[in-house]
């Protein structure tokens, strides 16, 4: 018999209150400067025995169009040693090398500071959705979106920024996720789109095997969907690897990823979990947004369809 591995969802205003421990957490986003020019960062950081701390990727798209490219910058702040988070806070170890950074968010507010690498804050556009799942090793997924402005060094910048912190059981490591452990995972993405009335669409969305699966999208003027009721249909490029659009299933509503060629984070080699950036809209929507990002992944190796 296929288990089903279908999570509880729920919107959470604030922090709320059970947040430890956290596993991992993960911090990125796409912003643009006034010419229109791309810079995706990427802060992941992972707890626990044995975690070490990682470094800052910058990603900046070429002037080509054949992806993003990684900054040297981004190697300058502080790398090497377990970051030091609390409820409102995570920010570097003073034994790690590098520049100095933190992050600060009550849930609604947020501020990313990379020293003089990267100062972003911001606001966020909904409340956060919470998943949960049972099981031997418990897992509380919680993902946020926030709209922000701020400098990639001297350049002003403004865009969106997704927030992740994945609680996991105390010595849980994350590859211990049942998401991961049972590779579950088919595709997955936050994103926000501001319109030109200066109204924003946002939400996070994920699809997979055996049952898992959910969407929550805040839209103005309207209550927020959230359910499990998802599906997706991957469509890939030539070589079977970068996805190029995702047609998706909220309920009864027909949504579509677009991916853009010139946001795939070429730089990360082949890992199993291509990144990349796009839009996400309704089908048949032709509106023209001002600013946007719908950045995740997918798992090539997991199928381009759920199954069960």
């Amino acid at each position: 018999m296929v288990e089903r591995w279908t999570p509880a969802l729920e919107l959470e205003e604030g922090l709320g209150a059970d947040l430890a421990p956290v596993s991992e957490t993960h911090l990125w986003g796409t912003v643009r400067d006034a010419a229109g020019r791309a810079t995706c960062p990427v802060r992941s950081v992972l707890h626990g025995v044995g975690a070490r701390g990682r470094r800052l990727f910058l990603n900046q798209a070429a002037a080509d169009g054949s992806g993003l490219r990684l900054l040297p910058a981004g190697g300058l702040t502080a790398r090497g040693a377990p970051a030091v988070v609390d409820v409102e806070v995570l920010r570097s170890s003073t034994d790690a090398d590098g520049r100095a950074w933190t992050v600060r968010t009550d849930g609604r507010t947020l501020r990313w500071d990379e020293d003089s690498t990267l100062r972003l804050t911001g606001a966020a556009t909904s409340a956060a959705l919470v998943w949960r799942l049972g099981g031997d090793v418990p897992v509380r997924y919680r993902a946020q979106v926030f709209r922000v402005a701020g400098t990639v060094g001297d350049t002003p910048v403004t865009g969106f920024l997704g927030l992740d912190r994945v609680h996991l059981l105390t010595g849980a490591f994350y590859r211990d996720d049942p998401i991961a452990r049972n590779g579950l995972l088919v595709a997955m993405f936050s994103f926000a789109t501001e319109w030109p009335d200066g109204s924003v669409e946002s939400g996070v969305v994920a699809v997979g095997h055996d049952g898992f699966g959910y969407a929550a999208i805040h839209r103005p003027d309207q209550p927020a969907l959230v359910t499990t009721d998802v599906d997706v249909d991957v469509v890939r490029d030539e070589g079977g690897y970068w996805p190029l659009r995702m047609d998706v299933r909220i309920a009864a509503e027909r949504w579509e990823w677009i991916g853009d060629a010139g946001l795939r984070f070429v730089d990360y080699g082949g890992i199993e979990n291509p990144q990349v950036d796009g839009r996400f809209r309704r089908v048949g929507d032709a509106r023209e947004p001002v600013r946007w990002f719908a950045q995740g992944e997918t798992v090539p190796g997991h199928g381009d369809r759920p199954r069960g």
